[in-house]
């Protein structure tokens, strides 16, 4: 709508029950885009955990997130 793209390099952790918490921006190209990457991944489904020893596990994670127009 703003046509506003870029990447936005996010931090979070998934617990072991594969929830996301601690979600961090890292790096963003505009606030807009840093508020839409907060929002869907406070609202994905559950992650798989890491596992330790067989056992779940938190694991970090920091991952890209691209934002590009279409036109």
């Amino acid at each position: 709508e703003n046509g506003i793209q870029g990447v936005v390099l996010v931090q979070f952790v998934i617990d072991e029950q594969g929830e996301l918490t601690s979600i961090k921006v890292i790096e963003s190209p505009d606030p807009t885009l840093t508020d839409a990457t907060i929002a869907v991944l406070q609202k994905s489904p559950k992650w798989s955990p890491g596992l330790r020893h067989g056992k779940p596990a938190k694991v970090m994670q920091v991952i890209p997130i691209a934002f590009r127009l279409q036109h």
